[in-house]
């Protein structure tokens, strides 16, 4: 019998957190082994044959830069970092070291080994730094808490740091499962804000737990400036007081709300009660939510929705914007307040400003947001020695350039005149792994954009995505964090050490399978960028058939009731062929056949949600797929990958 004691350094919730995970597994590996757990206030070197956890002070303190230490020789050492975040993660680390794996988000993708635990096999050294500070998650997609806390759980696990929910209370998530009306699970159910503002709030707890930076808001202050605190999308709400409907961007001659509801409203910057109602109610929300350690300040949604009076016609939009950045850090200075706030470059603010700069960079991160970008290239894949042309800047006329020489052109433009911190906001897994069946091509894409996200200066990512998004496999997930954490990583590496974790002996097999499946569908032609695809499409869809049989009959089927990694497998390979056949019906032009196999896909999708919800987003996936194969055909010979809107 092994007694195995954990000597815990002080008392912090984040630390001690750690210490029962670390006990936990040790459990799950070997039930026989004895966990003697201990509280120190410090760490004691005359205490021998114990795994220290907690700050011990050999490593330096930063709660930006996640370094770990992990010294243990025959189960006496220690687990330490730079911050209680990163003793978390890396305890996680060592009991990766160990052969500990978490292939996805959820329970069932944490893999413990089962093995005898001897204290001379507990011997793991590594000290390492993550290669970027930012390495997190935005909250998108339909969810319950089920989802979001899975999400929180495996973020430290695989070196992740951060986690970002949008809007002052996140409504539109929550909401966008509740009220699905098509699935077998549940029937529509109403909660009101309140409801869902509680239900964040235990999302929130596992949030501070573990001692993750907390990113929270964006999207919102236009409507919080005036007291209203989630979207609308009725012009006679009552919330919209006349005051208000005043201060709404004037368009084509008319101060109203937007078609797209007040998320998407923008209001008139040029007067300065908007800009001071503005920053004060971020101000307001930064001393009553101290635990959110970054808020991000972000205007209206959506595009060329710019007020066109007299006097915001001076100015570009991202000038009123950073007039409003300075004006809040006054307000945040004059509070005693030291949050830091995100800006963004993102659509009609892709265009730098002309005329105002940020005073005080240290109080800002700038988030590169390129949502109009293509995948079909990584964001360093293009060539310098082009000479880019930026569409110019008209207001309420503007095109947004899918590629990603443009993008990066407009962002080096805002970074002349700021120096300071930033990172990127990107969308891989919010629609576009949609286009890649077998997760290959986007995860080999997600992995390069994050290990050469120093080329363009910035320094991390958070990805704005679906939560629910390891059908069929966890791979880009992991490939992103594990990019983040080293930027020398190779993907090839990632690749197979992924499905080595999740199919064991199968891996080769499995992997080679999911690099055919992304071939034969080719993400290129999937979202439009490959036109010459189309002559092939429907050789490429019969292949896809005899891959997929093929594979279930020599793999799948043999191991489908083995774990879940092999049954999200076996309800991928129905999928795949329901999405061959509907590419082969457009395809073949027989348009009435399209429609009899949307709903055969489409009844697949949500019949099998019991079985799939904590890895496939059903209600997302069929909002989206059924639009992107239409305009896919109907734009069959127009791949210009330059302008998108």
């Amino acid at each position: 019998m092994t007694i195995i004691t954990l000597a815990k350094i002080g008392t912090n919730p984040t630390v001690t957190f750690a210490a029962d995970e670390l006990a936990r597994c040790l459990k799950a590996m070997d039930k026989s082994v004895l966990i003697d757990n201990r509280t120190y206030d410090g760490y004691d070197a005359s205490v021998k044959g114990a795994i220290w956890i907690g700050k011990d002070g050999s490593v330096t303190p930063s709660e930006r830069d996640d370094e770990i230490r992990i010294d243990v020789i025959n189960g006496e050492g220690i687990i330490t970092g730079a911050n209680n975040r990163a003793v978390l993660i890396a305890v996680y680390r060592f009991l990766r070291e160990l052969g500990c794996a978490w292939v996805r988000p959820g329970a069932d993708g944490e893999i413990i080994p089962k093995r005898k635990l001897a204290k001379q096999e507990l011997n793991v050294s590594v000290h390492e730094t993550s290669s970027y500070p930012h390495r997190g998650i935005c909250l998108e997609g339909s969810v319950i808490n089920e989802h979001i806390i899975n999400m929180i759980e495996w973020l430290p696990r695989v070196g992740m740091n951060t986690y970002f929910v949008q809007f002052i209370i996140p409504v539109d998530f929550y909401n966008r499962y509740f009220k699905e009306k098509n699935s077998p699970l549940r029937a529509p159910m109403t909660y009101s804000d309140e409801d869902i503002s509680h239900m964040w709030r235990a999302c929130e707890d596992e949030i501070l737990k573990r001692g993750l930076i907390y990113h929270a808001v964006g999207h919102g202050w236009t409507g919080m400036a005036f007291g209203v605190s989630t979207t609308t999308h009725d012009p006679d709400d009552p919330r919209l007081t006349d005051e208000f409907k005043s201060c709404f961007a004037m368009i084509d001659g008319e101060r109203k709300l937007h078609k797209n509801g007040l998320h998407h409203t923008q209001l008139c910057y040029s007067k300065e009660r908007v800009r001071s109602a503005i920053a004060d109610s971020i101000v307001d929300y930064a001393k009553k939510n101290p635990a959110v350690d970054v808020i991000h300040f972000w205007l209206a949604d959506g595009f060329n929705n710019n007020c066109e009076c007299e006097e915001c016609s001076k100015m570009r939009p991202s000038d009123f914007y950073v007039m409003m950045l300075n004006e809040l850090d006054e307000k945040l200075s004059a509070q005693g307040l030291n949050t830091k706030i995100v800006f963004l470059a993102y659509l009609d603010l892709l265009w730098e400003p002309e005329i105002h700069k940020i005073k005080n960079p240290d109080r800002f991160l700038l988030m590169f947001a390129p949502i109009t970008r293509t995948y079909s290239s990584a964001l360093y894949d293009y060539d310098k020695t082009e000479k880019i042309k930026i569409p110019p800047f008209e207001r309420n006329k503007l095109q947004f350039a899918k590629s990603v020489a443009v993008n990066v052109a407009q962002l080096e433009l805002w970074q002349k005149d700021f120096s300071g911190d930033g990172f990127i906001f990107d969308y891989h897994l919010m629609w576009d792994h949609f286009m890649d069946p077998g997760f290959t091509a986007c995860a080999r894409t997600l992995h390069r954009d994050m290990c050469e996200l120093e080329k363009f200066g910035l320094n991390g990512s958070v990805s704005c995505q679906q939560q629910r998004v390891a059908f069929p496999t966890g791979l880009p997930l992991y490939a992103m964090a594990v990019g983040l954490w080293n930027k020398n990583s190779k993907f090839e590496d990632v690749s197979h050490e992924y499905y080595k974790m999740a199919f064991g002996e199968d891996a080769d097999a499995v992997e080679a399978y999911l690099e055919k499946v992304t071939e034969l569908f080719d993400p290129t032609f999937m979202r439009g960028d490959n036109c010459a695809a189309h002559a092939t499409a429907i050789s490429r869809m019969n292949a896809v058939d005899e891959l997929v049989h093929g594979f279930k009959m020599s793999h799948i089927d043999k191991n489908k009731d083995k774990d879940a990694s092999w049954k999200y497998l076996w309800y991928h390979a129905e999928h795949c062929k329901l999405y061959a056949e509907l590419i082969r019906r457009y395809a073949n032009d027989d348009f009435e056949g399209v429609k009899d196999q949307e709903r055969a896909f489409t009844d697949f999708t949500y019949k099998s949600e019991p079985e799939l919800h904590t890895v496939h987003d059903a209600a997302y996936f069929n909002s989206v797929y059924k639009s992107w194969t239409k305009r896919l055909f109907v734009n069959r010979d127009n791949n210009d990958v330059t302008i998108l809107m």
